[in-house]
């Protein structure tokens, strides 16, 4: 593809998923965990834990200290979800050209 330089685009990639996607992913974006599949007949039949953002899995999965719980609450209450979506439709823009 013309025009179309990796070693150009790979910074502006990182740098959004660090500041826009990955924030916007890990606290809004809900996902639901596979708890259990099995086979009836010739379908199979799966079952999932109810949908939590990242970062909801990770503050009750207990493995966070204290300090560590509270910088990742602080940083939640922080973020708007819709500065990120706009932020990351902008930052898309000269990578998608």
């Amino acid at each position: 593809m013309p025009g179309w330089n990796l070693r150009q685009r790979c910074p502006l990639i990182n740098q959004l998923y660090k500041e826009t996607w990955g924030p916007l992913q890990n606290f809004f974006l809900p996902s639901a965990k596979l708890v259990a599949k099995h086979r009836e007949g010739s379908r199979w039949v799966r079952r999932h834990d109810r949908p939590q953002t990242a970062y909801q899995w990770l503050v009750s999965s207990g493995q966070l200290g204290r300090k560590q719980a509270q910088r990742l609450r602080d940083w939640y209450y922080a973020v708007d979800p819709f500065e990120l979506a706009r932020q990351t439709d902008k930052q898309l823009r000269p990578i998608l050209k």
